[in-house]
């Protein structure tokens, strides 16, 4: 998938665990910054993947399942 004219994109996405309110993010040379979103607070942002994929994702993690992506659609 092509996002925003910068060429291929490759997703991948793995669940890292919770953070609580103590924790504090570093960032490597490479980021300059970072957020934590709810899936509502991203609508009408341009993601490499859409809503519908990461409420799979996140719905998965919380029942401990796994979903199915094809072209990182839900199925």
């Amino acid at each position: 998938m092509d996002v925003l004219g910068t060429g291929p994109v490759l997703d991948c996405f793995f669940h890292g665990g919770t953070l609580d309110g103590d924790t504090h993010v570093r960032l490597s040379a490479e980021h300059d910054r970072y957020g934590l979103f709810s899936l509502d607070e991203l609508t009408g942002t341009p993601l490499t993947a859409r809503l519908p994929t990461l409420a799979a994702l996140r719905g998965a993690d919380l029942s401990g399942t796994v979903v199915r992506l094809r072209e990182g659609e839900p199925l």
